[in-house]
């Protein structure tokens, strides 16, 4: 934190210094015009009205000696760090251009604008003004109900493909979240536009991230229903056990869309007697697979939980 003393300028009016990293940063100099904005009664923002010229950040990747793992995952940092140009280059493109198209597929108005025999150059087009990141996380949400409901309605039919389906739209949602929040924190400007900033910022990524990972053990435990079979006595365990973790889901979103401290403090506690749960039907099972499934649920749990430490925060 930095302090500057107020000095008097006319009959009315007082000004401040303003430190120079902030100037460089947000490309200021004399001359240019500064809004300010009254928050509550204390503070006062200072924001860049002249919106100067976007420069698109650009990321060159070699693929030369890599597998499609290790592309996967620096395309995926690009992409989240805010990359507005991506260029692909190598020997080896040809053979790696299906999983790379594939990889850019899940991310939110990004295309290939150019392709050739060892290169591939991708553009994102997504526009931050046109996105309202409260109405995306409800988006992941009203899709993780229907993967849970799905799931459970599959129990013991071995017809769940269409679950793990879905979980691609949620991490395409979320991909485009950890992009706008991860740059927010590094741009006020983003921050502004997003209208979040400090904890909210902070809070907001974090339920995203953990959406995120419910959407992942839901397609994982739908993979686990596919190949289990599973008598009546354990099918009708099983959905009392899933259904109950479901209701931890959508109390644990309805405290965070409500602000609901008591309803998030509730769902925190129910962590260990689910878990007690998972445990005792992988206790009471034979078959195999049982144990993965049940990690996966416990998994599940743990992420919803961690949410309601965020929704009575």
């Amino acid at each position: 934190m930095e302090f500057r003393k107020l000095i008097k300028f006319g009959n009315s009016s007082y000004i401040i210094s303003v430190p120079g990293s902030w100037l460089k940063r947000n490309q200021l100099s004399k001359g240019d015009v500064v809004c300010l904005e009254e928050e509550g009664n204390s503070k006062l923002i200072v924001y860049s009205k002249l919106e100067k010229e976007k420069k698109e950040k650009k990321i060159l990747i070699d693929t030369s000696g890599k597998n499609l793992d290790v592309i996967i995952e620096e395309i995926y940092r690009a992409y989240t760090d805010g990359v507005d140009i991506l260029s692909l280059t190598g020997n080896n493109i040809i053979g790696l251009s299906e999983g790379i198209r594939r990889t850019i597929n899940n991310f939110v108005a990004v295309e290939i604008i150019e392709q050739t025999s060892d290169k591939i150059v991708a553009k994102n087009f997504l526009n931050v003004d046109d996105v309202k990141v409260k109405d995306v996380i409800r988006r992941i949400d009203i899709i993780l109900r229907s993967m849970l409901r799905d799931s459970i309605g599959c129990v013991g039919t071995n017809s769940c493909s269409a679950v793990v389906q879905r979980d691609v739209d949620v991490n395409r949602l979320c991909f485009m979240l950890e992009r706008i929040l991860k740059n927010a924190m590094n741009n006020p400007e983003i921050s502004r536009k997003v209208e979040l900033s400090g904890i909210r910022l902070l809070h907001t990524w974090y339920i995203v991230m953990n959406l995120e990972s419910i959407g992942d053990e839901v397609k994982r435990i739908a993979r686990f229903l596919d190949a289990i079979d599973f008598n009546k006595k354990q099918k009708e365990e099983l959905c009392n056990l899933y259904i109950d973790i479901e209701k931890s889901y959508l109390d644990v979103m309805k405290a965070y869309y409500k602000s609901d401290k008591k309803l998030a403090f509730d769902v925190n506690f129910r962590k260990d007697e689910l878990h007690e749960r998972c445990n005792k039907f992988v206790e009471n099972s034979e078959l195999a697979l049982v144990g993965g499934m049940m990690e996966k649920m416990k998994a599940m749990v743990s992420w919803i939980k961690t949410i309601s430490l965020v929704a009575y925060e």
